[in-house]
């Protein structure tokens, strides 16, 4: 395995990232709103929409509504760093969304980093890439759980451990993507290896998107506060849908961004000779440590 080094000006990775999106905004498009429909937004359906499998509400609902939409927020925005979140302990709570969440969501992330490296590397856009993780169904599903555990052991014994450990293995769902018939283990071994003096690169590069973020939120928050619908209702879970569908164009820039990233920490995209690259020792060997 060829361990490479990048060290290059941000704004390299994501005007790349721009060239590839030139033409090809609105299916990219597409396919993320799908990933973060599929995933995010069908967690705050299940809780909103459907009438039944509610197992609690607690907390007075007009007082803490505003607290709990933060939650949404990052439900609606999980396309952004490849998670999603459960809903919050302070609004009823759906045992379907809860199940969805669990069983299904995190296929998803498999489907972002397919339909993400046949794009930028084959110019292939195809939103029925989004569904492929099902094909690897329980593949998918326990390298999620594994790198869940491991992410949370690390941030049981201290906060930085667990930031750490959770950019080391960012790019394990491309590498399973990549290659199917890998194994779980193998997968977040490779990301650790391959994101070892890479991490603080990775890192700058998601810190870069913090304005993006921010101002794709705002019609979100806009029809949150303007609105105030009550939390676990339709009319909530429409304000949701409806105003975020911008999160989705930033995610289309982020998850370009990080496939470009991908390309280059792989080695399938060369730097130019005006860039640095340093060469590892190409005999480091991919082992189980974690």
């Amino acid at each position: 395995m060829e361990k490479i080094i990048l060290d290059r000006q941000m704004y390299l990775y994501r005007a790349e990232a721009r060239e590839l999106l030139r033409g090809n905004w609105t299916r990219v498009y597409v396919g993320m709103a799908l990933a973060a429909i599929f995933s995010g937004i069908m967690v705050l359906f299940f809780t909103d929409c459907v009438p039944f499998g509610k197992i609690s509400t607690i907390g007075n609902l007009e007082v803490t509504h505003r607290h709990a939409y933060s939650n949404f927020i990052n439900s609606v925005m999980f396309q952004l760093n490849g998670t999603s979140t459960v809903p919050s302990a302070e609004r009823p709570v759906s045992t379907i969304s809860i199940f969805y969440r669990i069983f299904i969501s995190d296929i998803f992330t498999f489907g972002v980093a397919s339909f993400m490296l046949n794009f930028t590397r084959k110019k292939d856009i195809n939103p029925g890439y989004i569904f492929s993780g099902f094909e690897y169904y329980f593949k998918c599903f326990l390298l999620a759980l594994v790198q869940g555990l491991l992410i949370v052991f690390w941030y049981l014994l201290l906060v930085i451990p667990g930031i750490v450990k959770t950019f080391a293995y960012s790019q394990s769902f491309y590498i399973l993507a990549e290659n199917p018939e890998k194994g779980v283990l193998q997968c977040i071994t490779e990301s650790r290896i391959r994101m070892d003096g890479n991490k603080w690169e990775y890192f700058l590069l998601n810190v870069t998107f913090i304005g993006w973020n921010i101002l794709a939120s705002i019609p979100l928050l806009i029809g949150i506060f303007y609105f105030e619908p009550t939390p676990g209702t339709v009319n909530e879970f429409l304000v949701v849908l409806i105003a975020s569908l911008p999160v989705y164009i930033v995610s289309a820039y982020f998850q370009t961004t990080s496939t470009v990233f991908y390309n280059l920490l792989t080695g399938y995209t060369k730097l130019s000779d005006a860039e640095t690259a340093k060469d590892a020792p190409a005999d480091e060997k991919p082992g189980t440590g974690i």
